[in-house]
């Protein structure tokens, strides 16, 4: 973070932001770290729970393995539950809570809210639950945008940027 702030100084500096893996790379990484051909289904559900991230592809699937939630049978992977059911690796569960513990309160609470709406939420939403005055909300809300924890998905609509991000914080709530 202190490095970024010195870089922005910085004329000749570009801030490259890197999206995550499409679906049949994750399954090539799947497979390389399995060392065996993963299932469609899985890979498929790995991939949209994950955005893509490498680290977080590699942290569930070493997880389900750890568990014994994904099984090796008849030369490939098998398991009974479905991805929802598998759970959230606790490494990846920290990887998360640290990145989000570099964020304002007001970002976190508006986060947390925003966990419990799926398929994203809309600015006036947010605004009309929360008990955030509209100026420190929307710096929260440029925050999350700027640490690439939300994105825009369409005008005044936004979503986490990884599901497993929501998850984290929706599963933190009593």
């Amino acid at each position: 973070t202190e490095a970024l702030v010195v870089l922005r100084r910085e004329t000749t500096v570009e801030r490259i932001a890197l999206a995550g893996l499409a679906q049949g790379e994750v399954g090539a990484l799947l497979d390389l770290i399995g060392e065996t051909e993963v299932p469609e289904a899985l890979t498929q559900a790995i991939a949209e729970e994950t955005g893509g991230n490498p680290f977080f592809v590699r942290e569930v699937l070493l997880h389900l393995v750890e568990e014994g939630k994904l099984v090796r049978r008849d030369g490939g992977w098998a398991s009974s539950l479905s991805i929802g059911e598998m759970g959230i690796p606790e490494g990846v569960r920290e990887a998360i809570r640290l990145r989000l513990a570099r964020l304002g309160a007001t970002c976190n609470r508006l986060l947390t809210v925003g966990s419990a709406m799926t398929g994203g939420f809309r600015w006036e939403e947010l605004r009309a639950i929360t008990a955030e005055p509209e100026p420190a909300l929307l710096d929260a809300l440029d925050e999350a945008l700027a640490a690439q924890v939300l994105r825009e998905i369409a005008t005044a609509t936004y979503d986490f940027v990884h599901a497993l991000i929501r998850h984290t914080l929706y599963d933190a709530l009593s």
